[in-house]
């Protein structure tokens, strides 16, 4: 009977208790004042129902107690389980932001290597025109100081021509050579 109250009724601790302990005095009572049991017997059985009582009593606690913390573990499991999942969702729209503001930069990123090969496209063509600028100038200073040392050159013929031909008459034939 005991063992049946504490466990597998499954009735709580405290009402296990309470009934196991009125059977144990009922069985006194009708021990000692209904059967009149001698007493080396009712010594013995007063023992066995003591000592069945309190081992019923421990496997009983046990049972609730393993129960309960069962219970709150249950309990616990399911508030870990929502935080974790609350967790989960924040952590993925986190990752989300996350990707979009690195895709945004990546795009800029794309943009900025487009501009700057752009950019150091017209630099080398810009360039280029310079050195070609510069080697006509070059070669323009080159032809002008050749024209300018020719002019020279020539000035002194023409210079010396014109006194030839205000020494030489009209009429010569030289005049015409000169000319």
């Amino acid at each position: 009977v005991f063992i049946l109250i504490f466990t597998f009724l499954r009735i709580r601790f405290v009402w296990a208790c309470a009934t196991s302990w009125v059977i144990v005095l009922f069985y006194e009572i009708g021990a000692v004042f209904i059967a009149d049991t001698p007493t080396m017997i009712l010594i013995n059985n007063n023992a066995f129902f003591i000592s069945a009582n309190l081992f019923c009593m421990f496997a009983g606690y046990s049972l609730e107690l393993s129960s309960r913390k069962r219970f709150i573990a249950d309990i616990l499991l399911k508030q870990a389980k929502s935080e974790l999942e609350k967790a989960n969702k924040e952590l993925d729209e986190r990752v989300l932001d996350r990707t979009r503001e690195l895709q945004e930069k990546a795009i800029r990123l794309e943009q900025e290597i487009k501009e700057r090969e752009i950019a150091e496209n017209q630099k080398k063509e810009l360039k280029n025109r310079l050195v070609q600028a510069q080697k006509m100038e070059a070669i323009g200073t080159l032809a002008g100081g050749i024209a300018h040392d020719f002019n020279n050159i020539l000035s002194a013929i023409l210079g010396y021509t014109e006194l030839a031909m205000d020494e030489v008459e009209e009429d010569a034939e030289i005049q015409e050579s000169l000319q």
